[in-house]
C-alpha cells in the first residue's frame, strides 16, 4: 500500500505543477492549463472528476486544488498513469525549452516536499527529462535534401563578408574574395553563379550575389567546396583573419546557419588546421628576426645568420620539421633574406612545429645570455603579438621558458 494517499499526493503534484508553471508563466496561465488538462482527460480516467481546480488568488484558501476523498478508492496504478499524462500534456502546453527546464523544476519540489512520491507512482521525471531532450534534439534535426545551394553559399559568403567588414582585415577587399573563387570555379564550375558586389553602404559595404540557376544543379561535395572556399579566403589573408575563417568563423553565424553548414560537411576544424600551418612559414621568419636584431645590436647581422645556421644544424636532429630551413652562406649580409624557409613547412603538424620551435628559443635563450639579460623577454617585447599568439597556440609556454632561465 502506498504511503500517501492518492488523493494527497495529486493535490501535492497538482499544486507543485501550478507554483512551477506559475512562476515561468503566470498564475493564471498555470491554473487554466491544469483545468483544462484533467478536463480533457476525463473522458479517459473517469476519476479524475473527483479533481477540482480554482484560482486560490480569489478567494481566501491556501491550495488551488481540491481532491475529494473518493480518489484514494482508485488503484494506485491508474493514478500513476494519469499523473504520467497530466505531466506530457502539461510539457506539451509549455514548448520546448520552457517544458525541459519545467520538469527539473518539478522534479526538485517533488523531492523536497513529497519525496516518496516517485516510488509510489512510477512517475520518472529524469527519464521524462531524457526522452524531452531527445524530443527536441530531433525535431530540430535538418535535412540535407531541405538545404539548397544558394542558402550555404549565401551564408558562408555573408559571414566572411561581415566578419572581414566589422574587425579582421580592411585591406581584404571585393577582388580578393572573388580572385579565391574564380580560382575554385577552374575545378568547379557552377561558382560562376556567385560573386560579390559593392554596396554604397560604409556598414556593409558588400553585397553577396547568388544567381538561382545555382540550385537546379546537384552539388555533391558543395560542403567541401565550401571548406576550400574558406581555407582559400584565409591563404590569401594575414594571421589574425585565417584564425577567424577557422572554428571562430562560428562567432560570426546564427547557430541554425552554422548546423546547415556542419550538415552538408564542412569541417570547420579542419580549415582552422589548414590556416594555422599556412602560418608556419611566417611565423619561423619573424622568430629568426627578433634573434637576429638582438645579435645585430652588440655584433651584427653576418655573425647573426651564422649563429642561426650553426643554432639548426644542432637541434635538427631532434626535430625532423627544421629540415625545411636553409642559409645562403652567400647572402649572409643580407639578414632574414639569407634564410630560406620552404613552403613545404606550412604541412608539418603545427604541434610538432612548436616542439621545435620551443628548442630554438631555449638554445637562443642560453646561448645569447651575453647580449641580453633575457632572450625570452626581448622575444615577447618584439615579437607581434599576433604571431606570441600563434605561438603559445603550438604549446610553447613562454612564461615557463623565462622561469627555467633563472
Amino acid at each position: 500500500m502506498p504511503a500517501l494517499a492518492n488523493s494527497i499526493a495529486v493535490e501535492n503534484l497538482l499544486q507543485i505543477l501550478i507554483k512551477v508553471v506559475g512562476r515561468r508563466t503566470n498564475k493564471d496561465f498555470a491554473v487554466t492549463n491544469i483545468e483544462n488538462i484533467l478536463n480533457r482527460l476525463q473522458t479517459k480516467y473517469d476519476f479524475l472528476r473527483y479533481v477540482k481546480i480554482e484560482n486560490a488568488s480569489f478567494t481566501e484558501k491556501k491550495s488551488d486544488v481540491k481532491v475529494e476523498s473518493e480518489i484514494d478508492t482508485i488503484d494506485a496504478d491508474n493514478v500513476g498513469k494519469a499523473i504520467n499524462d497530466i505531466f506530457d500534456s502539461m510539457i506539451k502546453t509549455m514548448g520546448k525549452n520552457v517544458g525541459y527546464y519545467y520538469i527539473k523544476e518539478i522534479q526538485e519540489d517533488l523531492e523536497r516536499e513529497i519525496g516518496t512520491f516517485f516510488n509510489e507512482f512510477e512517475v520518472n521525471l529524469n527519464i521524462k527529462q531524457q526522452e524531452h531532450l531527445l524530443e527536441i534534439m530531433q525535431s530540430s534535426i535538418i535535412k540535407i535534401q531541405d538545404i539548397k545551394n544558394s542558402e550555404v553559399f549565401n551564408i558562408v559568403l555573408t559571414g566572411i563578408a561581415r566578419l572581414l567588414n566589422r574587425k579582421i582585415s580592411e585591406s581584404f577587399t571585393k577582388d580578393t574574395v572573388m580572385d579565391s573563387i574564380k580560382k575554385l570555379e577552374v575545378q568547379y564550375d557552377f561558382l560562376r553563379f556567385i560573386g560579390i558586389d559593392e554596396k554604397n553602404d560604409s556598414q556593409h559595404p558588400y553585397g553577396v550575389i547568388i544567381k538561382p540557376e545555382i540550385d537546379n544543379i546537384l552539388i555533391a561535395e558543395r560542403g567541401e567546396v565550401l571548406q576550400k572556399i574558406l581555407e582559400e579566403i584565409g591563404k590569401a589573408s594575414d594571421l589574425q583573419a585565417r584564425e577567424y575563417l577557422g572554428e571562430k568563423f562560428e562567432t560570426v553565424l546564427d547557430h541554425r546557419d552554422i548546423s546547415k553548414i556542419k550538415r552538408i560537411g564542412v569541417k570547420l576544424d579542419k580549415v582552422d588546421a589548414t590556416l594555422r600551418r599556412e602560418g608556419h612559414q611566417l611565423i619561423l621568419s619573424e622568430i629568426f628576426q627578433v634573434i637576429l636584431n638582438v645579435i645585430e645590436k652588440k655584433i651584427s647581422v653576418d655573425f647573426g645568420v651564422k649563429y642561426i645556421d650553426a643554432m639548426i644544424t644542432k637541434i635538427k636532429d631532434k626535430h625532423d620539421v627544421l629540415k625545411y630551413i636553409k642559409v645562403d652562406k652567400t647572402k649572409l649580409n643580407e639578414g632574414i633574406h639569407a634564410i630560406e624557409i620552404s613552403p613545404e613547412i606550412n604541412s608539418v603538424d603545427s604541434y610538432e612545429l612548436g616542439k621545435a620551435i620551443k628548442s630554438i628559443l631555449t638554445r637562443a635563450q642560453i646561448d645569447l645570455k651575453e647580449l641580453t639579460p633575457s632572450f625570452i623577454v626581448d622575444f615577447e617585447k618584439n615579437m607581434d603579438k599576433k604571431y606570441l599568439s600563434e605561438v603559445e597556440k603550438m604549446g610553447v609556454n613562454l612564461h615557463l621558458l623565462e622561469l627555467r632561465a633563472f
